[in-house]
């Protein structure tokens, strides 16, 4: 018979510190396996992902503490995440997946109208900051933004880390004058965006 299964993930307390860092920190959930069979090692791996679910993007690395059992890995997963954190993607890459999202997939109308979507600019990394400039920031869903998010996840990575997505609106005198393209004015009010 299987040893009963101790809590190895994460509890309720660790949520609020979780939530409190989630503009800065780096996040990698680790189990302990000593002594656990398969069954319960998946079971336990199960109950974690239904836990942070408000945070699907968290690795999980399995690990022994008595032998040292993973612990390459999770040193590996941490470099990776670190990678992640730091992470900036150039203006024209960015941009050139953006016009392929919005060809696939155009935000929905709201009011009858859809809103525009421009340009799109990674402002920071470390959490990473993307910056989308729009003729109307407020009409934007919060699904279509969840969605924009999990592109930029799927496209580039940043795998472990949290990211953020502002909106903000365009003004005419964005576009610079030698018809590069449209430029991201700083002094520009936010206007929401989503996160996670």
């Amino acid at each position: 018979q299987d040893p009963p299964i101790r809590h190895i993930g994460p509890t309720a307390q660790d949520f609020p510190a979780a939530i409190a860092l989630d503009a800065e920190a780096l996040r990698i959930g680790t189990l302990d396996a000593d002594g656990v069979a398969l069954a319960g090692v998946k079971a336990v791996e199960t109950r974690t992902r239904e836990l942070l679910a408000f945070a699907p993007w968290v690795p999980i690395h399995k690990m022994s503490a008595k032998t040292g059992r993973g612990l390459t890995g999770l040193i590996k997963m941490i470099d990776e995440v670190y990678a992640s954190f730091q992470q900036r993607v150039p203006t024209g890459q960015l941009n050139r997946f953006f016009e392929a999202v919005l060809a696939t997939h155009p935000p929905p109308t709201q009011g009858g109208k859809a809103p525009r979507l421009y340009y799109i600019t990674q402002a920071t990394s470390r959490p990473p900051l993307f910056v989308v400039m729009s003729n109307n920031p407020e009409a934007i869903h919060f699904s279509y933004q969840r969605y924009v998010i999990n592109q930029i996840r799927k496209a580039f990575g940043f795998e472990g880390v949290p990211l953020r997505i502002r909106y903000k609106p365009r003004r005419k005198h964005m576009w610079d004058r030698s018809g590069g393209g449209p430029g991201a004015n700083r002094e520009e009010r936010s206007s929401g965006g989503a996160s996670e």
